[in-house]
C-alpha cells in the first residue's frame, strides 16, 4: 500500500525514511511488525480506555445524586 508524505503530500515507496520531494522524515504507520497495530489503534483504543474509566466514575456518582435527590 503506497504512503504519502505528511508535509508535500508526494506518494512514496514503503519503507523509505525520507520523502525523496522534500526530504521530510517519513514516520512509520506501524508501531508492531508482529501484529500490524497502528498508531491510530493505539489512540482509538486509548480513547475507549479513558471513556470506560469516566463511565465507571461517572455512572455510580450520578445514581448516588439522584438516589440522594429523591430520598432526602
Amino acid at each position: 500500500m503506497p504512503e504519502f508524505c505528511a508535509k508535500c503530500g508526494n506518494m512514496v515507496a514503503d519503507g523509505v525514511e525520507r520523502c525523496p520531494a522534500c526530504g521530510a522524515r517519513m514516520h512509520p504507520r506501524v508501531m508492531d511488525e508482529k501484529t500490524g497495530f497502528t498508531w491510530r489503534d493505539f489512540f482509538n483504543y486509548s480513547w475507549v480506555t479513558i471513556l470506560f474509566a469516566l463511565a465507571s466514575v461517572l455512572i455510580p456518582l450520578g445514581l448516588v445524586l439522584l438516589w440522594l435527590l429523591l430520598y432526602l
